[in-house]
């Protein structure tokens, strides 16, 4: 029923290339993609780093936050996160972070997430297969390189060595050795908020509009 219903949808538009290849696989339907968009501002006055990793983050197990926190104490870096637990599952990462000697920050103002992700080192994002991953392109839009698990939809926003290092061991020792890895690494801020500019809200707002007035020629 499923299948027969998607057949009479006249476009689909996927928020990635990774979804669009589900949509193909079970639909047999092509896509359009157009990334969501992430507040981008034009500006921004670089303000020094800090000596902390960030997450930032709904706090659920599929973020594999709790395996942040363990490498953090292992191998001795500072780490922060900050969001909303969700269930009971969210306030045993809590507890976790807190065992860890990470500093968990709670929900978090606008205001103070762009602080966090303007100072922060680099950005953790651990999910195992994201359908794209937007909260990797938010610290870029302040010229915050991200370390990300290689998989799903980051691959789509994560470039190596250029705004962000992939890693292909998702574990305690192998995020350990990517954090390792990254701080033998020199990075350009400019770059990287550059290449978070397509998925800022302008470029967003120009493709739907595209988009509709294409299909609006093609179905009179």
């Amino acid at each position: 029923v499923d299948f027969q219903a998607a057949q009479k949808v006249d476009w689909f538009i996927a928020n990635s290339k990774n979804v669009a290849g589900r949509i193909q696989k079970f639909f047999n339907r092509k896509s359009v993609v157009v990334y969501p968009p992430i507040v981008y501002p034009e500006k921004v006055n670089f303000i020094p780093k800090a000596d902390y990793f960030l997450i930032v983050s709904r706090i659920i197990g599929t973020k594999n936050i709790e395996l942040a926190a363990i490498a953090s104490k292992k191998y001795g870096f500072k780490l922060k996160v900050a969001g909303k637990p969700i269930g009971v599952v969210g306030n045993e990462i809590i507890k976790k972070i807190k065992e860890c000697e990470a500093e968990y920050l709670g929900e978090v103002s606008s205001e103070e997430k762009a602080k966090l992700l303007s100072e922060a080192k680099a950005f953790l994002a651990l999910e195992k297969q994201p359908d794209f991953g937007m909260t990797t392109a938010e610290p870029m839009a302040y010229g915050t390189p991200v370390i990300a698990y290689r998989g799903g939809g980051y691959l789509e926003i994560v470039k190596d060595n250029e705004n962000g290092l992939l890693f292909d061991d998702l574990s305690v020792d192998g995020l350990g050795v990517a954090i390792d890895q990254f701080n033998k690494l020199k990075w350009d801020r400019n770059k990287i908020k550059k290449s978070a500019e397509k998925f800022s809200e302008k470029n967003f707002e120009k493709k739907i509009k595209k988009i509709v007035q294409t299909f609006s020629i093609t179905h009179p």
